[in-house]
């Protein structure tokens, strides 16, 4: 909505060039010659600034209530000024960052939960990259094997299964998983460890699931451990 003008001089071609411009819209472009004053009105035009693609990693934070999650963005140009944009429960966050030598940046010090709405913008050109929505996970530790507080069974290759991580080879266990209704969905060992959110090849609804853990400690201890996780799809 601005307007601008730029006095110059054109050079043995008849030619000059009004350079320094950002991507955008240009209209109600006028040139006017100044020994006639005869102005030519001339169309509209559009520059587009050049795309970037980068990609996206993350890393779950170490523990449910440690803030050291991150969320990493590589193939980016080198040394350069970027600004990383997301919600998180409700709330807007904005980080500005420079990418290092190998095109990168992390953002740091992350909670669990739910990253969505997540956009780079590159400061020089204001070109900007969406992604989709990035959860970080946690782990939860109990004696010989810790667990997840939920799973995304959707086929991305993350986060498809739920399972017990084990902490030792010796963690000998049967696994039960309910629904809220109590109803057995599956049992789980360590020959047949993974559930992928199904029940009689149907798959399960979005929602918390509870399960007990009956298992064998190093020492030889028979304990027993329950706890629930949500499935979201």
């Amino acid at each position: 909505g601005a307007s601008g003008t730029v006095s110059l001089v054109s050079d043995g071609n008849g030619e000059f060039t009004v350079s320094s411009l950002s991507a955008g819209a240009y209209s109600s472009i006028t040139v006017t010659e100044d020994a006639t004053n005869c102005t030519d009105d001339l169309d509209g035009v559009e520059l587009i600034a050049p795309g970037f693609t980068s990609m996206i990693d993350y890393s779950d934070p170490t523990d449910c209530g440690a803030p050291d999650g991150s969320i990493t963005v590589s193939g980016l140009d080198p040394n350069s000024g970027y600004t990383f944009d997301y919600v998180y429960e409700g709330a807007s966050g904005t980080v500005s960052l420079v990418s290092d030598g190998n095109g990168e940046f992390t953002v740091s010090s992350l909670s669990v939960g739910a990253y969505s709405s997540i956009t780079v913008t590159e400061d020089a050109t204001n070109c900007i990259q969406n992604f989709e929505e990035i959860e970080l996970n946690c782990i939860e530790s109990f004696g010989c094997f810790k667990t997840r507080k939920f799973f995304t069974p959707n086929g991305d290759g993350y986060k498809d299964y739920w399972f017990l991580i084990l902490n030792s080879n010796d963690c000998v266990y049967v696994l039960y998983i309910y629904d809220r209704y109590g109803k057995l969905l599956t049992t789980l060992t360590p020959n047949q460890s993974k559930w992928d959110g199904t029940y009689n090849g149907f798959k399960m609804p979005s929602n918390d699931y509870w399960y007990v853990v009956k298992y064998r400690n190093p020492e030889g201890k028979y304990l027993e451990y329950r706890s629930h996780f949500t499935l979201k799809r």
